[in-house]
This record gives structure tokens, C-alpha cells and sequence, in this order.
């Protein structure tokens, strides 16, 4: 992730009311990222949905955050991946 990780994990919190901890298997994300950001931007909107990371372990790595804006897309973004 460019920037500065506090400053996104800070703005994410600050637009978005739900977050989604989602821990990154041992292979990492891989080919399941691009189909999951497209997925947020058709049913959450472009702008609506934030992704960060949020390390549970000391790593930044081994988790990430989803932010978005209510519990309609929370849901069905759980049911979906």
C-alpha cells in the first residue's frame, strides 16, 4: 500500500461506519483482489469502500481492513468472499 498506512487506516475510519477484518492467508491475496475491488466498486460505489492494512499480529501484512459506508454492502460483501 503507497503512503503512509496510519494516515489511510485514520481517513478510512473517518468516511467509512463498517469495518471487516479479513485475515491474508500464508500465499497472500493473490488473484482474488482484483475480482474483490470490482466487486466493491459495482455493489459499494466508486468511492464508497476502502481497503487498508491491519496487521493483528505485529505484521502489517497478515491482515487487511474493509471500510465501507453501511451494512448493506457489509453483508453482502460477507456473503459473497
Amino acid at each position: 500500500m503507497p503512503g503512509n498506512p496510519r494516515a489511510i487506516i485514520t481517513e478510512a475510519e473517518r468516511l467509512f461506519l463498517v469495518r471487516i477484518v479479513i485475515r491474508v492467508p500464508s500465499n497472500g491475496i493473490g488473484t482474488h483482489y482484483a475480482p474483490m475491488t470490482d466487486w466493491l466498486d459495482e455493489n459499494c460505489g466508486i468511492g464508497g469502500w476502502s481497503i487498508t492494512p491491519a496487521g493483528t499480529r505485529g505484521i502489517a501484512n497478515d491482515a487487511i481492513a474493509v471500510y465501507m459506508s453501511g451494512p448493506t454492502c457489509a453483508v453482502a460483501f460477507v456473503a459473497r468472499w
